[in-house]
């Protein structure tokens, strides 16, 4: 996807444009931008080989931990 526009129920628009970068071999979104100016930006997201099984089952465990 490269532009979503919508409607909401109050009939109020808006659209948002995705940038995309590829990571590890995979494309992944990178920035959004709003019609309005608005920025979602995930920076520079990796794609990491392995993920030790506890970050999945350890709440304690915390993802952004990750390096």
């Amino acid at each position: 996807m490269e532009h979503w526009e919508y409607t909401l129920q109050s009939g109020n628009k808006g659209s948002w444009d995705w940038e995309y970068a590829s990571t590890g071999g995979i494309k992944l979104a990178s920035k959004h931008t709003s019609n309005d100016g608005k920025i979602i930006d995930h920076a520079n997201p990796r794609v990491l080989t392995s993920v030790d099984d506890a970050y999945f089952t350890d709440p304690a465990k915390m993802l952004s931990g990750l390096h």
